[in-house]
């Protein structure tokens, strides 16, 4: 009976630390996409997409001059992935981007505080 129990725990000892799991961080992206930014969303319906400039700040903010308002401002936040970017402006906005080129561009949707939906594409200046 005693070996057996050695043998369990001995067993066990191995296993636990085989299946330990890395707790090694993946490597943060951010510094690669924060700066400022230039692009375009199309709005489902409409033909002339708007252009527009976004100011990526490192503290997770964000601003958004739209060239085809008067350069009015749209303040927001993001959150991010190794491969997305997650942005949610004060007004209610979304957009779910995904970066491309080695985070030099990025597409996505937009999903409009009242319901409007676009397509997004925009490079890094």
């Amino acid at each position: 009976m005693k070996t057996v129990c050695i043998a369990l725990l001995a067993f066990l000892s191995v296993t636990f630390f085989a299946c330990k799991k890395n707790k090694t961080a993946a490597p943060d992206v951010k510094n690669r996409f924060v700066g400022n930014w230039a692009g375009a969303q199309q709005y489902t319906g409409i033909s002339t997409p708007y252009k527009f400039s976004l100011a990526i700040n490192s503290d997770n903010t964000l601003v958004n001059i739209d060239s085809a308002f008067a350069n009015q401002s749209y303040p927001g936040t993001y959150t991010y992935t190794a491969d997305s970017l997650f942005i949610n402006y004060a007004n209610g906005t979304k957009w779910r981007m995904r970066f491309l080129a080695d985070y030099t561009s990025c597409t996505g949707s937009m999903a409009g505080y009242s319901g409007a939906t676009a397509t997004v594409s925009m490079t890094k200046k």
